[in-house]
């Protein structure tokens, strides 16, 4: 059995293991949104998917800034785009990895070389963790304090120790030893990624801030949902073969929510998935439609080095 396998049987089987937890604790709980019909939550769910849609895109374009000089000479940021939208459902069949694997592919078929997408990748999930840490240790990491009875809460500025670390990948940054394998991007590309990333973060733990609030009907602190999804979204980042964090992503929340009324945040979770499986979807029917009507590129010439 390979180590890939190893870890995509890993991924699923900690994945269920949360669903499993989460279940039992909707079970428990059961899921409420007073006040609200049935028709007022799918409606919430459409919008709601839409905006990270939109999230989506954030990420998407930062892909394509990052790859820009790896184009062909005359040639848009759009495919890099349409990879970035069509690979993104991949996450879910059957997990995380296949995302990567399926924009690598789209990636080529632009005209990008091998070499240049994997340092890109690499890049991305650097960041996108670097960025993730930023938020969410910016509201104290509440999870921690919930599972922990005596963990201190975070400082706030300890956030900025990931925003350090995230220009570990820029040029001046190379003669760390320990930064050497990453790939060499000047400093202003990295910051620019970064702002995305810390842009999508936002969005991502805003939406997740609405569901609370819509579900609720009180006043919710913005800060600890921020940080709360932030964290639960690396969780399922980081796992390989957990699709779409399915599972972890529920666990986390559930625990890092923990002070507010349990059926209202079972329900705000319940929504909140929907709202990230719809609004993947939109993303890819967004580069599905991006891509009609276009002939691959052919004319693949030889790139130089990923910088």
């Amino acid at each position: 059995m390979t180590p890939k396998t190893l870890a995509r049987i890993a991924g699923w089987a900690i994945s269920l293991a949360c669903l499993a937890f989460f279940v039992r604790h909707v079970q428990k709980v059961g899921i409420s949104t007073p006040g609200h019909a049935v028709i007022e939550n799918i409606g919430f769910v459409l919008a709601g998917s839409i905006l990270y849609a939109a999230a989506v895109l954030i990420l998407a374009l930062t892909w394509a800034m990052m790859l820009r000089r790896a184009l062909p000479p005359g040639t848009g940021p759009r495919p890099l785009v349409e990879s970035y939208l069509l690979g993104q459902f991949a996450k879910y069949l059957p997990g995380n990895v296949l995302q990567y694997a399926a924009r690598h592919g789209l990636g080529v078929k632009a005209g990008i070389s091998h070499s240049q997408l994997i340092g890109a990748a690499f890049s991305e999930i650097y960041l996108l963790i670097c960025s993730g840490a930023a938020i969410a240790v910016a509201a104290g990491l509440p999870e921690l304090t919930g599972v922990l009875d005596d963990w201190p809460a975070l400082p706030n500025w300890l956030c900025i120790l990931p925003l350090a670390a995230a220009f570990a990948v820029s040029a001046p940054a190379k003669f760390l030893p320990a930064t050497r394998w990453l790939p060499n991007l000047p400093v202003g590309q990295v910051a620019t990624a970064t702002c995305g990333y810390l842009a999508f973060f936002a969005a991502f733990g805003g939406l997740y801030w609405l569901c609370l609030a819509w579900s609720i009907h009180v006043g919710v602190d913005p800060a600890p949902a921020l940080s709360t999804a932030s964290f639960a979204w690396l969780a399922g980042f980081v796992i390989p073969g957990a699709p779409a964090g399915a599972g972890l992503r529920e666990a986390v929340l559930s625990v890092g929510m923990a002070p507010l009324p349990t059926a209202e945040v079972a329900a705000s979770i319940v929504l909140f998935r929907l709202i990230t499986l719809g609004g993947d979807f939109v993303a890819f029917i967004g580069g599905w439609l991006l891509s009609r009507g276009k002939a691959p590129n052919k004319n693949i010439e030889a790139r130089k080095p990923y910088t």
